[in-house]
């Protein structure tokens, strides 16, 4: 090897042969011109300065040296691997961290492939992110691991760079290697506590739900609770009070044209005086269970209940509804409408006005029943910490049950502004306990079996109007039959108790008339009437009922029923009423005999 021409043994070199020369000069005598005097001082002044120059060299080859050391120690202890590849990938310069990470010893690692002490499923990762480092020119980051002999792969984050020349071909590659280990652990164990805080709260969230579903459980199941006593006392009411004082209001009507003219007012008053006490009870009944609310669903229900206020209580009550904002679970129904009900209450009692708007709409998949009136209004946070004499006890039972339900209950209220109360709740929810109807049971009747009263009619029987009594309740059938058997032009040829008996009396008599009860066990007037109306078209159908509402009369009259007629009602009114629907039957049957299509 040749020495650098700059280095200390060249100037060394070079300063004896300028000594030898001159020595040399010196011993020959000669003196010497001008002009080379002149020329060995200029020597000797560069000579000087080549002398300066040498020192400074020797200093700054001192500090380069101490630095390539100082390098040497950082890059082989640095706390990072090192390792440089040549373009095939192979390792040409490794450090001391590099080889205690890739855990292979020296002789055996250099000159060899950096992909093999890699894992197989991370070999073609390192590749591509050498490739992309070669092309973009920008360090790639990416996390791999290295086969160990003994243990686990080990984790490791790798930065590669490309070492480029003029032309831009890859020279060699600088592979960084840092130890993740440590890291990865604890990216694992926060996974862990984030999967094991994911299922706490999963299973909180669970309970949660589990004690909501309860909460509504036990909601429902009380508004079940409170509509099956409701039912139970209207049952009572209908099927033995109402009754019975049918029967007695049916008995003084026909005393009183069968006794004398002393008797007869006093027994009129009487009869009277049961009939408004059977009003009462009907709307007594009427309040605890609502027979629309049942039959039809809660807007027809709602509307009974406008034209039950305007009656009894005077408010003119503005009814606005959606006809897809119906609940689907009758138990929300009877909530929403007792909670209407009973926020009209408190608009007779506290608004002092007399009209009222209520609003049943659909949002969101939810039902939205508002209340309003342009009353005096309240002031509802008053109310609600019991400063006022009125502590509002309905409307907290209203939200506190809207609440268990998944519902909520808004108010917009001032005094002297009126009050707008918002009802909101789901279309559906579900429960375990099956609803079962109450209205259905029959309490105070007998066996739920026909009770024929006369077989086909002979041939006398043929001028008179022909009746079929369908009726669940004893007295009230003992009184019908007494009374129709009574007049000569008519005759009962046959008695029953549901529905389903009546269509199968109905084409065995052909009777000409039929009283058909509306409330019945197992199949209801409607339903029957329905039946035979389609079945026997010549046959009329007058409905009965104790529960003279307009629903029930409309869907009666839908039904196929050619009159209705309330329990209570005057025996003359039932009577007329018969040879009228007969008259107008055959009336109907001789246009159809003289106009044959």
């Amino acid at each position: 090897m040749h020495a650098c021409p700059n280095s200390p043994d060249t100037f060394d070199r070079l300063r004896r042969q300028a000594e030898e020369r001159i020595r040399k000069s010196q011993q020959q005598n000669i003196p010497p011109p001008d002009d080379t005097l002149e020329l060995i001082h200029e020597l000797h002044i560069h000579q000087a300065e080549l002398e300066i120059q040498n020192e400074e060299l020797k200093r700054a080859q001192q500090e380069l040296s101490d630095l390539y050391q100082q390098y040497e120690r950082l890059y082989e202890f640095a706390p990072c691997g090192y390792v440089t590849l040549d373009p095939r990938g192979i390792i040409t310069r490794v450090n001391l961290t590099a080889f205690n990470l890739l855990g292979t010893p020296k002789r055996h690692l250099m000159r060899s492939d950096f992909r093999k002490y890699l894992t197989r499923a991370w070999q073609d990762t390192f590749m591509e992110a050498c490739s992309n480092a070669g092309r973009t020119g920008e360090k790639q980051r990416i996390e791999i691991q290295l086969k160990r002999k003994n243990g686990p792969p080990l984790w490791v984050r790798s930065d590669i760079a490309a070492d480029r020349d003029e032309n831009e071909a890859v020279v060699q590659w600088q592979v960084m290697l840092c130890d993740i280990v440590r890291e990865k652990e604890a990216e694992t164990l926060l996974c862990g506590l984030n999967q094991t805080l994911e299922q706490r709260v999963a299973d909180r969230t669970a309970v949660l739900e589990q004690r909501t579903g309860e909460l509504q459980q036990l909601a429902l199941d009380l508004t079940q609770t409170e509509d099956r006593e409701r039912r139970y006392l209207a049952a009572i009411l209908h099927d033995d009070f109402q009754q019975q004082a049918a029967f007695v209001k049916m008995e003084l009507d026909r005393l009183a044209r069968l006794t004398d003219t002393d008797l007869q007012q006093p027994i009129m008053r009487l009869a009277d005086f049961t009939g408004d006490f059977i009003d009462k009870m009907r709307h007594l009944a009427y309040s605890l269970n609502p027979p629309s609310l049942h039959r039809s669903g809660l807007l027809t229900a709602l509307d009974a209940l406008a034209k039950d206020m305007q009656v009894h209580h005077g408010l003119a009550v503005t009814l606005r509804v959606q006809p897809i904002a119906k609940p689907i679970s009758p138990p929300l129904a009877s909530i929403l409408f007792r909670s209407v009900r009973e926020l009209l209450i408190n608009v007779v009692k506290h608004a002092r006005v007399g009209e009222a708007l209520v609003e049943v709409c659909s949002q969101d998949k939810r039902i939205q029943v508002a209340v309003t009136d342009k009353g005096i209004g309240f002031e509802y946070p008053a109310v609600k910490n019991g400063e006022c004499a009125n502590r509002g006890f309905g409307l907290y039972n209203i939200e506190d049950r809207l609440k268990f339900i998944g519902g909520r209950m808004k108010i917009d209220t001032r005094s002297g502004k009126g009050s707008r109360i918002a009802l909101t709740v789901p279309y559906d929810i579900s429960f375990k306990a099956k609803y079962k109807d109450p209205s259905r049971t029959v309490i105070g009747t007998q066996a739920t079996t026909s009770v024929p009263a006369g077989t086909a009619a002979t041939s006398d029987d043929r001028k008179q109007i022909r009746i079929l009594l369908v009726e669940d309740h004893k007295l009230i059938r003992k009184g019908l039959s007494e009374l129709l058997q009574s007049h000569a032009d008519l005759t009962v040829v046959g008695e029953c108790v549901d529905g389903a008996m009546a269509i199968k009396l109905a084409a065995r008599l052909k009777p000409d008339v039929i009283l058909m009860d509306v409330t019945m066990p197992n199949m209801d007037g409607i339903e029957a009437t329905a039946c035979i109306s389609r079945q026997h078209p010549d046959i009329r159908i007058i409905g009965l009922s104790m529960h003279n509402d307009d629903n029930t009369r409309q869907k009666m009259i839908d039904a196929g029923a050619v009159a209705f007629l309330a329990k209570t009602d005057s025996p003359e009114k039932l009577l007329k009423t018969i040879f009228r629907v007969y008259r107008d039957a055959n009336r109907t049957k001789r246009k159809t005999k003289m106009n044959p299509i």
